[in-house]
């Protein structure tokens, strides 16, 4: 970290903001202008464009007593893949659309990798800006023998891939079938493979001959994955397809062919090779892996770790983007780390670069954000060895708030002992200069085995200039830890270079920053903090009908007045299971249909099932739909009167296991069981739907205005 480049300030997004937190624990990432589902939840794992950890793992484990731990041996075991999460495709099948469903992908989903991993569509394989190796510098072929050889223009799949591999970019070739890139689309006779580098053969060895013993032996030599076992039996007719369809070379000049995999008979005859990898003049790699190589789940899974590991070798990752959650309870700087936006707010995790290497720390260090009006506020959690370190440093760079002005550069140790220093760049200690009496507060709390602290950065402390922060806004930052052990003699770690969360391997880079991106928060919002002329959509998901942010907040008009396939503004999804929603809303206009007006679902899903509370003319209606069968007025789960007004409403919907529970205005609507109501399983996961509901024959329109919405999840 000894080059230096001056840190960009706060930026604003001209088109719709790149990330953004679409439903907890999700992000969304626009690549060449198409909307891309990422990271995060479940894993702990960091990602290569939001680098956060599952906040539904943030509780208190009983091993500490801060608010939450971020233990967990999931980004260790995996590591460095969980640094390209979102970065790597999957390529479509035709005879296969859903890739899920294969034994690989399986595996994935059995990683919970399936939701740092993206599935492409033909149509975004065949698109440049979309489907290219600096937005997916990895790319797996999952298929079986078809593929997508065309899906517009003659031969159009085979050019995407073609530039992505001239480009750099890494294909692991992991078939279901035994000869991929075989046959097209349309099942017509192909034969690729030679396009993409790869000589594959086809003999008529099915099976081990009569009387012979086959077994696979790893190649030794060093560019070899160490990890791949030494021997692998060959499948039984039971386990796997028998055709061998070894590779055995590779096609085009200035290509390097690394056989992995032998397959050997007891007499010592060779077959060929079941697993190689073929380096490209152009700097590109590919892997191919026999289809049954794959079969058995223990060998799946080493194979699979081993190829995903070679594949990401060497590539620097992407810059880290962390999303900064957006609060109206500011935290109480006392280091505790006990408020809930810190179990909603996603984690940065720290890594270590030295000797040229990504490796995980050997003391781990996260760190949470989240802003208000007034200041930027930073968790911090940073495990502690079991030697006492003469010095434990946190160092955080913030940049300034335009591309010219300088940014921060905060010390925080252990002790509580806080510096802050005005910078230009990175390390750049030549010209920082100290603050005295900073306005920044912070806190610190010892723990067994960790430390915790908060930190408090007001926006005033980049002066008076500073314009109130909005969503979508982008600010570069830098985190660093430092720690001196008291005795160095016998700890390598000591002499290692700081654990950081923009790492780079590339000596030549000058940018060692990541990016924060000031978001809301996933579980409330009462509409501030947007952008001028927002209309809602990105921080919701808007099925239906107009929306707009108005003076503060959320204006929606005339969404379908179907229940049975709700439809309006919704946030959240499947992993939402036990919560409470509670919104403050005012009806500015109500449609003529008698069932017009403000409805609210909970437990919905984006195809239309849910829970559904209507408020209509002068009665409301609990309804429900699933599997897209609903209920009428003559079979709802509960029902009444209300009197509707212009004035200020709130509503509470509770929802625990299969009890549903409803307050208007403080007055209890109702309190039900759906124990299998209409001979149908009661929903029991699924995020939230603002709905100004209008019926199709209504005269008039139904407008309502939204001033809060506040959801809290149960804890399992």
């Amino acid at each position: 970290m000894s080059t230096k480049k001056s840190a960009p300030g706060i930026t604003r997004p001209t088109t719709d903001p790149s990330p953004y937190l679409d439903r907890l624990g999700r992000s969304q990432v626009y690549l060449g202008g198409v909307c891309l589902l990422m990271l995060t939840t479940l894993c702990c794992w960091t990602s290569a464009s939001v680098q956060a950890m599952d906040s539904n793992n943030g509780g208190n484990n009983g091993s500490s007593n801060d608010g939450y731990d971020d233990s967990n041996d999931t980004f260790v075991d995996f590591f460095p893949i969980p640094l390209f999460s979102g970065r790597i495709a999957i390529l479509p099948d035709p005879a296969q659309p859903d890739l899920r469903n294969t034994r690989i992908g399986q595996t994935l989903a059995a990683w919970q990798m399936d939701r740092h991993v993206v599935y492409l569509t033909p149509e975004q394989m065949i698109d440049p800006s979309f489907f290219n190796a600096k937005n997916f510098p990895v790319a797996l072929y999952l298929g079986g023998e078809r593929y997508w050889q065309t899906v517009r223009d003659a031969e159009d799949g085979d050019a995407a891939l073609q530039r992505h591999l001239d480009d750099g970019g890494r294909l692991l070739v992991l078939p279901y079938g035994p000869l991929p890139f075989f046959y097209d689309q349309k099942n017509a006779h192909a034969a690729s493979a030679g396009k993409f580098g790869m000589r594959l053969g086809v003999g008529n060895l099915q099976g081990a001959p009569e009387g012979r013993t086959l077994t696979f032996h790893r190649i030794e030599d060093p560019t070899v994955p160490d990890s791949l076992p030494e021997t692998l039996r060959f499948p039984m007719p039971y386990e796997a397809d028998q055709r061998w369809r070894p590779i055995s070379g590779t096609v085009g000049e200035g290509t390097v062919y690394r056989p992995w995999i032998a397959l050997h008979d007891d007499t010592g005859r060779t077959y060929g090779h079941g697993a190689a990898a073929i380096e490209l003049a152009s700097g590109a790699r590919v892997v191919y892996v026999w289809c049954s190589l794959m079969a058995c789940d223990q060998t799946r899974q080493t194979i699979l770790l081993a190829t995903l590991r070679y594949a990401v070798e060497g590539l620097d990752p992407p810059r880290p983007q962390l999303a900064c959650l957006r609060t109206t309870e500011p935290p109480i700087v006392d280091g505790k780390l006990d408020e809930p936006i810190w179990r909603a707010a996603p984690a940065a995790r720290l890594v270590n670069t030295s000797g040229s290497r990504l490796r995980p720390t050997r003391y781990p260090t996260t760190v949470r954000a989240c802003w208000d009006d007034s200041a930027i506020y930073l968790a911090v959690r940073c495990q502690t060895p079991s030697r006492q370190a003469e010095r434990d440093v946190v160092e955080v760079w913030m940049a300034g708030d335009t591309d010219t002005s300088p940014g921060l550069h905060l010390t925080l140790d252990a002790e509580n002992r806080i510096e802050v220093r005005t910078v230009a760049a990175v390390d750049d200690v030549a010209t920082a200069s100290p603050i005295a009496d900073p306005p920044i507060h912070s806190a610190v709390r010892r723990h067994a085995g960790h430390w915790t602290a908060e930190i408090a950065i007001p926006l005033d402390a980049y002066g008076p200039s500073m314009e109130p922060l909005r969503f979508g806004d982008h600010q570069r930052l830098q985190v660093a830890r430092r720690i001196q052990l008291a005795d160095t003699t016998s700890d390598a770690a000591s002499d290692r270079e700081p654990d950081v969360w923009a790492p780079s391997l590339d000596s030549s880079s000058d940018d060692y920053w990541g990016t924060l991106l000031f978001d809301v928060h996933p579980w409330s919002d009462d509409f501030t903090g947007y952008p001028p002329e927002a209309d809602g959509s990105g921080w919701w998901t808007c099925l239906g009908g107009t929306w707009r942010i108005e003076q503060d907040t959320l204006l929606g008009q005339d969404v379908s007045g179907d229940w049975s396939r709700l439809q309006g503004a919704m946030r959240g999804d499947d992993q939402w299971r036990d919560y409470s929603m509670e919104v403050r809303f005012r009806i500015e206009n109500r449609g003529s249909a008698p069932h017009d007006g403000p409805w609210f679902g909970v437990r919905c899903s984006s195809d239309g099932d849910g829970y559904v509370l209507q408020l209509g003319a002068n009665t409301w209606q609990l309804h429900k739909t699933v599997f897209g069968v609903a209920t009428r007025g003559h079979n709802s789960l509960a029902q009444g009167s209300w009197i509707p007004s212009d004035t200020w409403h709130t509503v509470r919907l509770e929802v625990d296991g299969n009890r549903l529970q409803g307050v208007l205005d403080d007055q209890p609507l109702f309190d039900v069981i759906d124990d299998a109501h209409l001979d149908l399983p009661s929903r029991r996961r699924g995020g939230i739907v603002l709905a100004p509901a209008r019926s199709a024959r209504s005269k008039g329109n139904t407008i309502i205005r939204y001033d809060r919405v506040t959801v809290n999840l149960k804890e399992d």
